[in-house]
């Protein structure tokens, strides 16, 4: 087994624990059933992006570097899990703004093998350096606007407070 799927693995199961420890909070009394739904949507949907570059490259044929899928793995597990589901931005005051900090770089590095794939074959070293900085730099501040839009909208539809904007 490659060291790409037990990492994979382990970090589903850690999302299948936490999911644990959201439903045991519920018993215990510590939340609500509005709460706790909310969390296991989130968690359940970061288990499953998890997954997503798999189901990018199956689909859409996009193949990201490693080190890019494992940048996003990290983001995942600190946004989601860590942050939301087992409360660390009640407990850290600051989680929020690494998250923010985190979040560029990788649609950043997501932006770069989306334009690597439309310049495969091509000479790369023809190609003006520009266009990657430019690119790069559009495609996270766009995905950063549709993603904070996004996440403000989830939040007035679960009637939960948005930390997006």
């Amino acid at each position: 087994m490659s060291s790409y799927v037990k990492r994979q693995r382990t970090l589903v199961l850690f999302g299948f624990l936490t999911l644990l420890v959201i439903i045991w909070e519920y018993f215990v009394g510590l939340v609500t059933i509005d709460t706790t739904f909310t969390k296991i949507v989130e968690c359940s949907a970061g288990i499953l992006l998890i997954y997503a570059p798999e189901i990018l490259n199956h689909f859409f044929r996009l193949k990201f570097a490693n080190f890019v899928v494992y940048f996003f793995w990290i983001f995942i597990f600190l946004a989601i899990f860590l942050g939301t589901c087992l409360h660390f931005m009640t407990f850290i005051p600051l989680w929020d703004k690494l998250l923010h900090l985190v979040s560029p770089m990788i649609l950043t590095a997501i932006g770069y093998g989306i334009l690597s794939e439309f310049l495969k074959g091509q000479n790369i070293t023809a190609i003006s350096p520009w266009l990657f900085l430019i690119f790069g730099f559009s495609f996270a501040g766009i995905c950063g606007v549709f993603l904070g839009i996004l996440g403000m909208e989830l939040g007035y539809a679960f009637r939960y407070e948005s930390t997006t904007l």
